[in-house]
């Protein structure tokens, strides 16, 4: 991208560990692109492809080629996502929108948000209404974790089951080694996030 030409991989995950899956019963992911002037896309706006099953929570993923006329991209790319999101503990289906301004350049702290000595910088434990933090979120429940990603029925979760984060984290929740994860490590694991919060 440093020369204004490339491919930009933009991708939405649901993590695992907590209760959110995509609706597949209602309309699939749709995102769209404004773009500065003098860039085109190959797709500027797109969806992704409708799955048979009612829910799921694998990525939904895109490779877009970008050509900017002016050499480098120094504005940011404004995209906007939309789609249907379930939470099984709360009981809710509704639809959600994000919109992000995407600069191409390195992100220095990878994505980290860290606050000051001072307390002015982004706190979890602040929340309109006071309910808690931004990314604070009622205690998921392994074994609806596991219903909901043991596809085959076998009573564990095998590392071709794991999505996102949690395939990232398999080898670590695996206590036993066994190449699966059973109802008890998932408990493990979730109790050992909890006291670290």
């Amino acid at each position: 991208m440093d020369r204004g030409k490339g491919k930009l991989h933009i991708g939405f995950h649901l993590d695992p560990v907590h209760t959110v899956h995509w609706n597949n019963l209602a309309d699939p992911l749709y995102f769209k692109f404004k773009t500065p002037k003098g860039i085109k896309m190959s797709a500027s706006k797109g969806s992704a492809p409708k799955v048979k099953a009612p829910s799921d929570i694998d990525p939904r993923e895109f490779l877009i080629e970008v050509d900017s006329s002016a050499g480098r991209i120094e504005q940011p790319l404004e995209l906007e996502v939309s789609y249907f999101a379930c939470d099984d503990e709360e009981g809710w289906c509704r639809a959600v929108t994000h919109r992000y301004e995407i600069e191409l350049r390195r992100d220095r702290d990878a994505g980290s948000v860290r606050s000051s000595g001072g307390g002015r910088g982004f706190d979890r434990r602040q929340r309109p209404g006071g309910r808690g933090g931004f990314g604070q979120r009622r205690r998921p429940d392994a074994g609806q974790m596991l219903e909901r990603m043991d596809t085959n029925g076998d009573g564990v979760i095998a590392l071709e089951e794991a999505h996102g984060p949690m395939a990232d984290r398999f080898k670590m929740m695996d206590t036993d080694e066994n190449g699966s994860l059973s109802k008890e490590e998932l408990q493990q694991h979730l109790d050992r996030r909890g006291s670290r919060r």
